[in-house]
C-alpha cells in the first residue's frame, strides 16, 4: 500500500517550484504586470534551460520541445509553465495543469505576457491521479511524477486522456541519481521506494521541498505500467545521467 501524504502539504510545498535552478515561490508574478512578468521570462528563460538537465540540449530534444506542433497538449505538473510556453509558441494548445492555483496562474500569467492563450487550466484538486480533461496529443510531465507514490494511477489516467496515436512525454529521476544521493545501489523494482533506510536521504538530495521522491530506469517503469503501455523510448540526460526522458503509448 503506498504511503498517505496529505494533499495540502505538497500543495503549499511545491507552489515554490524549481525554475532557472531555484526554488522561487510562484506568487511572485501575482504582483508584477505584463512586462514585468515578460522581464521574468527573459531572465528566467535562458537560465531553465542552461541546467545540467539539458546538457547538450538533450532535456528539449527528447521531450521535443522544438518540432512538436499543432498539437494538443496537457502539461501536468506545469510550475511556472516554461515547458508549456515551449510547446504553445511552436504554435501548439496547451492545458495546464497542477496541484497549485498559485502555480496555475503563474504559469497562465506567463503565457498571457508572450500573447498566448493556454486552453484551460485543471486544479489537481482532490487526489493527484485523479483530474479531467481532453482529448489530447500529448501528456507532458516533467520532474512531477517522480514526485508522487501514485504514478501508476496518474499513468493511467493519462492513457485515457490521449487518443490512440499519442504519446506520454516524462522526464525522470534515476537510477543513478539514487546512487549520487546514496552512496547504495537502487533497491530491487518491485520494492516501494518509501520502505528502503535511504529514501529520506534520497528525497533531501533531489530537492528542497516536497516529502516523496522515486527513481525510475526503463525496466522499473515498463513493469509499472506493461498492462496498458509500452515504453517506446528512454533517454539518460546530463552528463551524469540523473535525469531520463521516457516516451510511453497506450497499448493497442
Amino acid at each position: 500500500m503506498a504511503p498517505v501524504f496529505a494533499l495540502d502539504k505538497q500543495r503549499r510545498a511545491w507552489s515554490t517550484p524549481p525554475i532557472g535552478g531555484a526554488n522561487t515561490p510562484s506568487y511572485v508574478l501575482g504582483s508584477k504586470n505584463d512586462q514585468q512578468v515578460r522581464d521574468f521570462i527573459l531572465a528566467a528563460y535562458p537560465a531553465q534551460y542552461s541546467q545540467p538537465s539539458n546538457w547538450n540540449g538533450l532535456y528539449r530534444q527528447f521531450l521535443r520541445l522544438d518540432d512538436t506542433t499543432g498539437a494538443r497538449v496537457i502539461d501536468y505538473g506545469s510550475g511556472f509553465g516554461f515547458d508549456a510556453l515551449s510547446y504553445a509558441l511552436k504554435g501548439n494548445s496547451v492545458a495546464l495543469a497542477d496541484i497549485s492555483m498559485p502555480n496555475l496562474r503563474a504559469a497562465a500569467r506567463v503565457l498571457l505576457a508572450m500573447e498566448v492563450l493556454p486552453r484551460e487550466l485543471i486544479p489537481i484538486a482532490d487526489a493527484w491521479p485523479h483530474f479531467s480533461a481532453g482529448p489530447f496529443d500529448i501528456f507532458h510531465s516533467s520532474g512531477v511524477l517522480h514526485h508522487t507514490p501514485l504514478m501508476r494511477e496518474v499513468l493511467q489516467r493519462a492513457s485515457s486522456l490521449i487518443d490512440h496515436n499519442g504519446e506520454i512525454r516524462l522526464m525522470l529521476y534515476t537510477d543513478h541519481l539514487w546512487r549520487q544521493a546514496t552512496g547504495t545501489e537502487p533497491p530491487p523494482i518491485e520494492d516501494p521506494v518509501w520502505l528502503h533506510d535511504k529514501f529520506t536521504a534520497f528525497v533531501r538530495f533531489c530537492d528542497a521541498v516536497g516529502d516523496y521522491a522515486d527513481w525510475y530506469t526503463a525496466d522499473k517503469l515498463a513493469y509499472m505500467t506493461e498492462d496498458f503501455l509500452t515504453l517506446h523510448e528512454w533517454h539518460y540526460i546530463r552528463e551524469d545521467h540523473g535525469y531520463a526522458v521516457a516516451i510511453l503509448k497506450r497499448k493497442a
